[in-house]
Parts: C-alpha cells; structure tokens; sequence
C-alpha cells in the first residue's frame, strides 16, 4: 500500500468494531469446532504436518491470534514447547484463557534464537513494514531452524487487470502484498533458503467480472457465527437503479448464474492449461542457513 498507513491508523484499524467482529466469530466458533481459524485458506493439520515431528522442538507462531494452531501443535501433534505472540489484547486473553497457552504481547518477551520454527501464518500481509519484522524473526530463529509463512499471493491476471474486483486488496488490512518472485527475494535478503513451496492456484472469475457491472467489491466483517466471508458486493449507481442489494456473494440474476456456470467449465477444461500467471496463494517452508 502506498502511502504506508501510520502506526496509529493500524492500531485504531485492529481494535475496531471492524476487528473486533472477526474475533468474536473465532470465539464463537472455536466452542463448537476446537481448532478453528478464519485466517487460514488450507486445513491447519495439514499445515502443521509440514513440521518435523520431534516433540522436542520449539515452536513460536508469530501473529497467533486465538491460538488455534498452538493447540492444535501441542494437543494432536505432541510438541510440548510451543509460544505464542500476539498483539491483540483480547486475542491473547482467549489463547491464555480457552487453551492454556503461553501467549505473550510484545517481541522482546521472546527467547532470541529459541526456536526450531516459528510460524507467520496469514501475518506478512499486514505489515507495513515486512523486512524489519524479518529482521527481528531470523534473530530468533536456531541457525538450521525453519520458518513457515502463508500469504496470499497477487501474481495472477486477477490481481494485475481487475484488482477492484481482487479480494486480496483489502487496504488497511493488507497492506504488504507478494508474488512468488518478491518473496523468495525477501527471503534470500535475511538468509533462509526455500525448502517447501506450494501455491493455490488463481483463475479468472468471470462471474466477479460480470457482477461488477451493478457492484462495487468492498468488505464488510462477519455479522454472525456463520458469516466466515468478509466480501460484500455493494450496489453501484446502475445496480440501485435496478434495484439490486448487498450482498456477500455474486449476484444472483440471469448473468451471474451464467458467469458462474462457464466459470466452472473454464476452471476445469481451459485455464490450467494455458501459460497465464496464476499464484492465488503461497505457502513457503524455509531454511535458516547453520
């Protein structure tokens, strides 16, 4: 994002009501599904079985929030020493309370050079600053030790050609956007070597295209324990006319059932095969050099 929002724009930003629905759907839903995260586009088991398993490693994950994945570490997993650090207040009352978790609230409660890996689960995209966080993340991490970082990923024609309609461009929220290239780049800068990495893929959502027609893309938190979605798509000047309405998918009428049916036919028959840029989403185990 450009300019950089200052630090006291981001710290009024993340104790909002805009914020402070997204952690109240988390509570309400980790009292009936115990390890979840809205945060996270793949299935945090999976993500964790890319950490060696040695219950004798530490673990810190760096942008906990509830701490769902700590948990998950510590009670499916078997890792005793895991850590979390977290900067909303409430986020770290829930983890120490809900899972009994060593949570702290600022970098220098943290052990330098502790940890075999630490974590950044759906966290770098919300730095202004995303080397000088690196900078204090390599400093703890063991010389040989790993670091994990998921982050969505702009390096498709979604993102470069339409990016009204790009749902990861969430400014103020995101505010440090990658493609694959930039991040092994960063990542090459404070030493660590890629081990592990694996995209989601994007394609060309011709329904998005054909409802921007009557809407404009914008964001608006979850409105009750089953609104995991953050997208609204809110009527422009033609779609009032028309008598359009919020809504938190597509829109519904006979050209957005359309879109939706040739998007399907597309994803399946046509756009995986064609050489287009298409990282929706990056997922990176690195290597910190011995």
């Amino acid at each position: 994002m450009n300019p950089v929002p200052p630090a006291d724009v981001l710290d009024a930003l993340y104790n909002s009501d805009f914020y402070t629905n997204y952690r109240r759907f988390e509570a309400a839903r980790i009292a009936r599904e115990r390890y979840f995260s809205i945060s996270m586009y793949r299935d945090l088991r999976q993500l964790a079985s890319w950490i060696r398993r040695d219950p004798s490693l530490a673990i810190l994950d760096f942008g906990c929030g509830p701490g769902a994945l700590l948990a998950l570490l510590r009670d499916e997993f078997g890792f005793a020493d895991v850590e979390g650090l977290e900067l909303s207040c409430s986020s770290v009352a829930f983890a120490r309370r809900h899972y009994q978790l060593p949570v702290v609230s600022s970098p220098a409660e943290l052990r330098r050079g502790a940890y075999d890996y630490v974590v950044l689960l759906e966290v770098i995209e919300h730095l202004p600053n995303p080397a000088a966080v690196l900078a204090q993340v390599v400093t703890l991490v063991k010389p040989g030790g790993h670091l994990l970082i998921t982050t969505p990923a702009v390096d498709n024609l979604m993102a470069r050609f339409f990016p009204a309609l790009c749902k990861h461009y969430t400014a103020l929220s995101h505010v440090s956007l990658f493609t694959e290239r930039s991040l092994r780049q960063l990542l090459a800068r404070f030493g660590f070597t890629i081990q592990r990495l694996e995209t989601d893929r994007a394609f060309v959502a011709l329904q998005s295209i054909a409802t921007s027609v009557t809407h404009n893309l914008d964001f608006v938190s979850p409105q009750g324990d089953d609104d995991q979605t953050d997208a609204m798509y809110i009527p422009n000047a033609l779609g009032r006319a028309l008598g359009c309405k919020w809504e938190r998918m597509p829109a519904h009428g006979f050209v957005g059932r359309a879109a939706r049916k040739i998007d399907r036919f597309l994803m399946r028959h046509v756009w995986w095969r064609l050489p287009l840029p298409a990282t929706d989403h990056l997922y990176v185990l690195a290597c910190k050099e011995p």
